[in-house]
């Protein structure tokens, strides 16, 4: 009789036969897995193997009913008894892994059952329903739905808590003015400015106005703080200004005069020339305007007023005109800001010049001058004609008994001039002397230079000055457009702009006028603007060997920003050129091309910019890279500094020895500027047993002194490795002992 051990191995060995190869493979890694890592699994697989058993033994028994009803098989027929073995998996965190494992054995379990109960002799049935299992574990996440309708508007939250109390506003109140004007005085053509503060809340508003007309639209302006300023015064400008307070509540007033103080200017002269009948009465009028109230007198160029005459209320006044009393006489204004004069001649109708001091001859005319000896009757003279202090011009003159005449005059033919007479008898021997004084008068010439262009720095002040020369003296003003500014009779006019701003840029034109004629100048006043690139070279710009590059530099700015380029180490060779729009071309570039270009501009000031070319792209295969600085220390004096070590101990002088990246070539003046100390005993040495070197020695080369600069080939000069940092750049001719190239940040 066949034992239940038996059995339950023949049964085991029929389950197992029924897998298939896949399936055997499965449940041997499964169980190899559970035995190896967890050792209660054992324990628990055990049991289950025995309840297993007699589970087994019922089914068969209830499939040796013959006939029984029949139903399909259901999976929890093989599954549903295992619960208390999954629940005490889970609790020990294999729930998952058991699970699989069982839904397996479970499947087995099924198959073998119907291999067991397809069997004619035997039916199967359905057992009774087991309990409800226990919640499975959580599966896992689903993917995120669609956003769903925007839910309604919450209730509204509780009233929050009551704030601090603010601080306390300012109290309402009606204007006030707390600083008044105060009356002031001003030369014309300044400017003035009269200061008002007012208070109150709200804020008032300040208004000025001029008492009995209005205020000069294009030159007051109210500041921020409510001062008033009124720029290039004019004498109409002197009065009575109010400065007004408003607000909503109310407003205050204050009140300045003005006192303009007005340069002397003759409002009334009479003619430079004046024919009078002999015998007649002449008035001669003279009258001027200024404040403080000018004084006019009169005077003569020569001698006395002659008798009978007066002056009254700046006219004089000659009774019975002689031949004593041709000439020149001047008129004066005069206050305490300035004097003015003016000069008018006498001369009889029909006499060309007129005898005697004062003689007036227009530049280019002919002056006759005539001694009054001519008339005397009865007494023979012999005449001669001098020039005091000075040469006649002999091209020019010519003289006829007691007549002299200068043809085509000059302004250098105003002179004294002396007529000497002698007398041609014994009994009545002698010698008169006669002087003449001649002015050559023309039109007005203005002597100052002025430049095309005057450059005014913004907000500062310049001034502006013309001088011009007569005689007659000339008026001399300056305009901008239609603007005049006033007028001087003394031959220099000066305008002074201040603060200066966009509103006084533009042509100033000065202007010299007298009866005679005219004369202009001009200048342009431009405000300073430093210049500010609007194509700036920067950064590298490689270029293949024999290939062309063009690099733009342009700038704006007042005046004009004129372009510059520096080339490296100041060498300009045949294949380098500036545009005259400021672009640098390199054609047919070789590797001498390579360095820092420097573009300037220079205008109201200077700026620059730098680009490294490079020709061609960086090739550091010349460098010896294997001492403990890597061929590339740094130096310890300046840390723009690094000296790149050459593989080779000889310099060639038609090679060019690139730098790292960020680095470019020394030039030799780059190196004076940092190297310039003559003190050899003291600081660090540059690469001299450091870096692993023995001495000058490494890598089987000796005497490494020399680090060369870019332009070395035709300056000769290098840094010394033993030398100290900071000591100076020193120059030799040879080739040998080469160490390096000395390169800086770019």
């Amino acid at each position: 009789m066949i034992s239940r051990s038996n059995r339950f191995l023949i049964s085991s060995v029929e389950l197992y036969d029924a897998m298939g190869e896949k399936t055997q493979i499965v449940a041997r890694v499964l169980l190899a897995f559970c035995l190896c890592t967890f050792a209660v699994l054992f324990a628990i697989s055990f049991c289950w193997l025995w309840h297993l058993h007699y589970s087994f033994k019922e089914l068969r028994e209830s499939c040796g009913v013959k006939n029984a009803a029949s139903g399909p098989l259901n999976k929890e027929f093989a599954y549903a008894d295992y619960r208390p073995l999954l629940r005490t998996a889970r609790d020990a965190g294999m729930g998952e892994t058991l699970d699989n494992y069982l839904k397996s054995i479970s499947q087995l379990q099924l198959q073998s059952l119907k291999a067991t109960c397809s069997s004619d002799e035997k039916v199967c049935i359905q057992g009774p329903k087991g309990d409800v299992g226990e919640k499975g574990s959580k599966g896992v996440y689903g993917k995120t739905g669609p956003k769903g309708d925007r839910g309604d508007v919450g209730r509204t939250g509780i009233k929050g808590e009551k704030g601090e109390p603010g601080t306390r506003g300012s109290r309402i109140a009606a204007p006030v003015i707390v600083n008044s004007p105060s009356n002031t005085v001003v030369i014309e053509g300044q400017t003035d400015q009269l200061h008002c503060k007012a208070d109150g809340f709200p804020k008032p508003k300040i208004i000025w106005k001029k008492l009995q007309s209005a205020l000069p639209l294009s030159r007051f302006h109210v500041s921020d703080n409510g001062s008033l300023s009124l720029s290039n015064v004019h004498s109409y400008d002197a009065g009575s200004y109010a400065c007004r307070a408003e607000s909503l509540f109310g407003s205050a007033t204050a009140y300045a005069t003005v006192v303009v103080r007005v340069p002397v200017r003759f409002s009334y002269v009479p003619p430079k020339r004046i024919f009078v009948t002999p015998g007649k009465t002449l008035m001669l009028r003279c009258s001027a305007t200024g404040y403080p109230q000018p004084t006019v007198t009169w005077s003569r160029s020569a001698g006395q007023f002659p008798a009978g005459s007066s002056v009254a209320n700046g006219t004089l006044t000659i009774k019975k005109v002689t031949a004593d009393d041709l000439g020149h006489y001047s008129c004066s204004a005069k206050n305490n800001l300035n004097q003015i004069s003016y000069s008018t001649a006498l001369a009889y109708r029909g006499k060309v010049i007129p005898i005697g001091y004062g003689i007036e001859v227009r530049e280019t005319t002919d002056l006759i001058l005539l001694c009054k000896l001519c008339s005397t009757i009865g007494t023979p003279f012999n005449f001669t004609w001098r020039k005091v202090n000075d040469d006649l011009p002999e091209s020019r003159t010519s003289t006829t008994g007691c007549s002299l005449v200068v043809s085509n005059t000059t302004m250098n033919d105003t002179g004294e001039y002396e007529c000497i007479g002698h007398s041609t008898t014994r009994s009545s021997a002698q010698t008169v002397r006669e002087l003449f004084e001649v002015t050559v008068i023309g039109a007005p010439r203005i002597t100052s230079h002025f430049e095309d262009v005057t450059l005014v720095h913004p907000t500062s002040s310049v001034e502006l000055k013309c001088t011009a020369v007569g005689p007659p003296d000339p008026v001399v003003f300056w305009t901008k457009g239609s603007r005049k500014f006033p007028a001087s009779n003394s031959g220099t006019a000066v305008i002074t702009i201040t603060n200066a701003g966009q509103d006084d840029e533009g042509e100033y034109r000065c202007h010299a006028t007298s009866y005679l004629g005219k004369d202009e100048a001009a200048t342009t006043v431009y405000l300073i603007e430093k210049p500010k690139f609007v194509r700036r070279p920067s950064g590298t710009v490689r270029v293949a060997i024999s290939g062309s590059v063009s690099i733009d530099c342009t700038a704006t700015g007042q005046p004009s920003p004129s372009i510059t380029w520096k080339m490296p180490c100041g060498q300009q060779t045949s294949r380098q050129a500036v545009l005259g729009n400021g672009t640098l071309v390199i054609s047919a570039a070789t590797v001498w091309e390579t360095g820092i270009y420097e573009c300037t501009a220079h205008g109201g000031g200077i700026i620059t910019s730098r680009v490294h070319v490079i020709v061609p792209a960086i090739d550091e295969g010349w460098r010896m890279k294997s001492d403990s600085c890597g061929g590339f220390k740094q130096s310890q004096y300046n840390s723009s500094v690094r000296y790149a070590v050459s593989s080779s101990a000889t310099w060639s002088k038609s090679k060019y020895y690139y730098c790292p990246s960020g680095y470019h070539w020394a030039c030799t003046e780059e190196g004076k500027k940092i190297f310039k100390n003559n003190n050899n005993w003291s600081g660090q040495s540059m690469y001299n047993g450091k870096c692993g070197w023995s001495g000058y020695n490494y890598g089987g080369v000796s005497n490494r002194y020399y680090m060369r600069f870019r332009d070395s080939h035709s300056t000769n000069a290098y840094k010394h490795t033993g030398n100290y940092e900071e000591y100076r750049v020193q120059y030799n001719t040879g080739t040998l002992y080469f160490a390096g190239a000395v390169c800086i940040v770019n």
